[in-house]
Parts: C-alpha cells; structure tokens; sequence
C-alpha cells in the first residue's frame, strides 16, 4: 500500500479503514460513512468528493 498511502499524506485524507459506506447522493457527491468505533450508534460521517 506504499503508493495509496503516498495519495494519503499529499492530499491530507483522513484515512479511515474501518468504516463502513452505507449510502451514496451521487448527484449530490456525498457518502455517508458509518464509523466502526462511533460513540453513537447513529453516528455517521459524509465525504464530499472534490
């Protein structure tokens, strides 16, 4: 995973390998992430793609 984590470091990603993507709004860009180790059950993150 050399080169991923190389992407990882030069573009300032939160790298996160153990959440699960449980929804996508493709005409919005967004996905919804649900976090392995969340405080809330319904804890939930979005990633807005550039």
């Amino acid at each position: 995973m050399p080169a991923l984590m190389e992407y990882v470091k030069r573009y300032g990603i939160d790298l996160r390998l153990e959440s699960k993507l449980v929804a996508v709004y493709g005409p919005a860009k967004i996905a919804i992430f649900e976090e392995k180790d969340a405080k809330a059950p319904w804890c939930a993150r979005s990633a807005i793609s550039p």
